[in-house]
């Protein structure tokens, strides 16, 4: 009895040990989600070549957003020289999105860019409501030495930004505040003046803007900025075609805003603004 409790015991240590050789212990990348800041580094060997980080992040979207990469810090050890563009790529089930940085890092070399403005770089580019795997990739040349770079590149590099979320109308605008200078043919209105930063670092305002014209007119073009009252600075630009809907033209926007003094301003049609307040 004994022998055969000794054999079961040995046999089934042996069953263990082959199913553990065949199928071994699983293991899991945790990824940043929804990061402010991607820290990644580069080992530089040779005079060019490129360096793919693979997937670093997940971006999670739950309504439309705003993205615009920007490199916030850097260091460099053992290159005399250097010029690198970086790559980021977004991939969901819905909808990709590509977004090129050159010239984000150069010294002692060249670096040429075509001179357009590039969204998400230059300027903030919308994201669609999504889950997105987030990849980047390097691309250098006339690197001299051989060393290493780090890399902190901001997701959000903005104040504050302007969504269009399409010509509707809130259902309820009972409590909600007037720009000055509005009539009974156009308007400007805000949910609030002020509110608290998020978890994300900003503060969110629904925005609803409408111009009344009962002449035939097939669509008008509103344009819309924002501004930092404290440095003087146009945060973000917004210029978007309207389609008329029951003698109406009309706009619902949410904006995105970090601590701190902004005015809204609709600029054309009409010309109204209202001063927002992110704790």
């Amino acid at each position: 009895m004994v022998i055969i409790v000794i054999v079961g015991i040995l046999t089934l240590s042996l069953t263990l040990l082959y199913v553990g050789e065949v199928y071994p212990p699983a293991t899991t990348t945790t990824l940043l989600t929804n990061p402010s800041i991607l820290n990644v580094e580069l080992d530089v060997r040779d005079e060019k070549g490129t360096k793919d980080f693979g997937e670093i992040a997940i971006i999670d979207v739950g309504k439309p957003d705003m993205l615009k990469f920007k490199l916030a810090d850097w260091g460099v050890e053992g290159l005399k020289s250097i010029s690198l563009n970086v790559r980021a790529d977004l991939v969901s089930k819905n909808a990709n999105y590509s977004i090129n940085m050159p010239c984000i890092l150069f010294f002692n070399a060249s670096c040429a860019r075509i001179m357009v403005i590039i969204p998400g770089y230059d300027v903030p580019l919308r994201i669609e409501p999504g889950r997105y795997s987030l990849r980047l990739k390097a691309y250098w040349a006339e690197a001299e030495g051989s060393g290493s770079i780090r890399l902190s590149i901001s997701t959000r590099a903005y104040g504050a930004c302007i969504i269009y979320l399409g010509g509707i109308s809130p259902q309820n605008t009972t409590h909600w505040i007037t720009a000055e200078g509005s009539t009974r043919s156009y308007a400007l209105l805000v949910n609030t003046l002020e509110t608290s930063a998020e978890d994300s670092g900003y503060g969110e305002f629904m925005v609803y803007a409408w111009v009344f014209a009962p002449l035939q007119e097939e669509s008008k073009i509103f344009k819309f900025k924002i501004t930092s009252l404290e440095t003087g600075r146009t945060e973000h630009y917004l210029e978007i075609p309207v389609e008329k809907k029951n003698a109406t033209y009309s706009a619902m926007l949410l904006i995105k805003a970090a601590p701190g003094n902004y005015r809204l301003s609709i600029i054309q049609p009409v010309e109204l603004s209202v001063d927002l307040k992110v704790k």
